[in-house]
């Protein structure tokens, strides 16, 4: 499972990349990176995964910390969204302002 996840974040790192790289209408190009930014978080993600791991909620007892999942991968990822959805936003918006569109 964790093998396709990281291939599947290799291929749209790919596509994303070919994306920018070929295409001259502006607003494919910053499809592209949005592409190439999700691939990046899918690697993230399935780096940060643990077979068998826990919520790290800890209760009055002693536990084994190796069993949690470090919480800190996600947290980024979900960070990295909001603010890759906020990019998109404003580079979209300058696109079709300034008329980078292949079809105006």
């Amino acid at each position: 499972m964790t093998r396709l996840v990281f291939l599947a974040g290799v291929a749209l790192v790919g596509v994303g990349l070919l994306v920018v790289i070929a295409d001259p209408d502006l607003r494919k190009k910053v499809l592209g990176l949005n592409l190439f930014q999700t691939g990046v978080l899918l690697f993230l993600v399935g780096a940060s995964f643990r077979r068998g791991g826990r919520a790290p909620l800890v209760s009055g007892t002693a536990t084994d910390s190796a069993r949690y999942v470090d919480p800190l991968p996600h947290v980024l990822v979900l960070t990295a969204i909001v603010v890759g959805v906020s990019v998109t936003a404003v580079a979209l918006a300058l696109v079709v302002r300034v008329g980078g569109g292949e079809g105006e």
